[in-house]
């Protein structure tokens, strides 16, 4: 359910496509991963961000909901130049600095 692989073959039907599969798939972070990413690849920063969040709320202690989250994050700070686009950026870079839980020591 790769969204690159979503959205070559869905093409502008890609967004609806998921929203169809979200009553079967919303309990999976990886799917809300996935529809992050198409939402930030079609410049939706917003439903993005949303989309990322739902899946740290998920899943917040796997590392792939943090990526995702700081991937959005930081496109956002850097596409916009105003407050908003700063505190994603930071935000985003503090995603990526999750507890190893085999450790409990930050990475």
């Amino acid at each position: 359910m790769d969204y690159e692989v979503v959205k070559r073959d869905m093409q502008e039907k890609a967004e609806s496509w998921y929203g169809e599969l979200e009553p079967t798939c919303g309990w999976n972070a990886r799917f809300w991963e996935q529809r992050a990413l198409l939402a930030s690849d079609q410049n939706q920063e917003a439903v993005a961000y949303s989309y990322a969040k739902k899946a740290v709320t998920l899943h917040g202690r796997d590392s792939f909901p943090h990526t995702t989250l700081g991937k959005v994050c930081v496109k956002i700070g850097v596409s916009r130049g105003d407050e908003v686009g700063v505190d994603r950026f930071w935000e985003g870079v503090k995603a990526g600095n999750v507890p190893d839980p085999s450790t409990r020591k930050w990475a």
